[in-house]
């Protein structure tokens, strides 16, 4: 499949009335060409990053809780778009597409496994859209 884009939604968006009217707007795109949303951390990922500071939890453990922190936001995605689908790897993602669905990946059992990607804070939901991005040969990171 030719991905048309990976759009990472960040986690700052679910604070406000944007992220359903984000979704939906993901939502219609995705009708037209193949879309794969990678979620932030939001609030998940901010109370990771606290009990880290306050329990002096080491990175790595941190980490692969900040990639979960992920996942939930992308369940919480998945929750607010009817016509979205969360899934945990391309091949999930591109028969959903397929579909006519919106992909939201759950990224954390395939970012653990990659040895190239660091277990530290260092990786964010950035730079992972970035590595998801090249992998899949998405035509456009936003």
């Amino acid at each position: 499949m030719r991905w048309h884009a990976v759009v990472k939604v960040g986690g700052s968006l679910g604070r406000g009335r944007r992220l359903r009217s984000l979704m939906a707007a993901l939502e219609a795109a995705a009708v037209l060409r193949p879309v794969l949303v990678l979620p932030g951390g939001g609030v998940f990922a901010d109370l990771v990053r606290s009990e880290r500071r306050r329990l002096r939890l080491p990175a790595p453990a941190a980490h692969d809780m900040a990639l979960r922190a992920m996942d939930q936001y992308g369940l919480l995605l998945a929750a607010l778009s009817p016509r979205a689908r969360a899934v945990r790897d391309p091949g999930e993602a591109a028969r959903a597409a397929r579909a006519g669905r919106l992909p939201i990946l759950l990224a954390s059992s395939l970012i653990e496994g990659e040895r190239r990607l660091q277990k530290t804070f260092r990786v964010t939901s950035d730079s992972i859209a970035a590595f998801i991005a090249g992998r899949i040969g998405a035509a456009r990171l936003v």
